[in-house]
């Protein structure tokens, strides 16, 4: 029996808001193309691991590891100290 009041309950919603598939497992989600072992690390060591591969790539050449990280050469400066990158 329902009865009306001023509360609303789940059996109040319609049914595509009371769906509980988590996020990534809907249609167009951009999380499913993130590789599985990034789910795994944490958004620091995710960080980490991409300033030390950009300075990898270009064989230590702080602006150019900039630009593949699309990032300004301060900010990865920055980044480097904060994850004792040298």
């Amino acid at each position: 029996m329902v009865v009306m009041g001023d509360t609303l309950d789940v059996v109040d919603l319609p049914a595509y808001l009371t769906n509980h598939q988590p996020m990534a497992a809907t249609a167009g989600s951009r999380t499913a193309d993130i590789p599985e072992a990034a789910h795994a690390q944490s958004l620091e060591e995710q960080e980490r691991s991409l300033v030390a591969e950009a300075l990898r790539k270009a064989k230590g050449n702080q602006s150019e590891a900039a630009r593949l990280l699309r990032i300004g050469r301060d900010a990865l400066r920055y980044k480097m100290k904060k994850h004792n990158l040298t």
